[in-house]
């Protein structure tokens, strides 16, 4: 199961929030959030709102690179997608 999968089957949003920052230290933990710019990492996930404030920015970031044809990490995607079912 994915934590896609995960979120998606989520009781209540503190499950969700505890999903994202489980997937969050995940990431940090194989050093895959260092290829996400500084300014688009959420930070850890406390309330509600910070979700939507996350993925704005992580959406924003994409767009911004595939503009200027900059690479996409795929990293990226993987964080759209789990901050998107929320």
């Amino acid at each position: 199961m994915t934590f896609v999968d995960l979120i998606a089957d989520a009781r209540d949003i503190g499950d969700v929030i505890d999903l994202v920052n489980e997937f969050l230290m995940g990431l940090q933990s194989i050093g895959e959030l260092k290829h996400i710019p500084e300014s688009v990492q959420p930070p850890r996930i406390t309330a509600v709102n910070h979700l939507p404030d996350s993925l704005n920015l992580v959406v924003a970031e994409i767009k911004r690179r595939d503009a200027a044809g900059d690479e996409i990490p795929e990293v990226m995607f993987a964080l759209h997608a789990v901050l998107e079912r929320r």
